[in-house]
């Protein structure tokens, strides 16, 4: 086991892979948040980061943001199943996020 603690110093070294806990891709969003439309829907750390990333510096951040309200609200009033309600919920918003933000 003493191989693989010399070649990853030497990739951190050559700075092919960087340390632990260094990803630029992971937002940090805080948890100090403002009070907003999505207060009363069950979002998970992820969500957060998700519609973070797709409104930072939008003008229209508001209204993405109530529209993002509207369509996990309508997608999980219509799923009859009680436990699905959530995810269906989830990946409805999350698809209009992400076609809406695209454009």
């Amino acid at each position: 086991m003493e191989w693989v603690r010399a070649v990853v110093l030497d990739a951190l070294e050559q700075q092919f892979i960087r340390p632990a806990g260094a990803c630029p891709l992971v937002l940090d969003t805080g948890t100090d948040r403002e009070p907003g439309p999505l207060d009363s829907l069950p979002l998970l750390p992820e969500d957060w980061i998700f519609i973070h990333a797709r409104t930072l510096g939008r003008q229209n951040r508001a209204a993405l943001l109530d529209g993002y309200r509207a369509a996990w609200l309508d997608a999980a009033d219509q799923e009859p199943v009680p436990h699905r309600k959530d995810n269906v919920g989830r990946r409805a918003a999350n698809l209009w996020l992400m076609e809406i933000t695209d454009r």
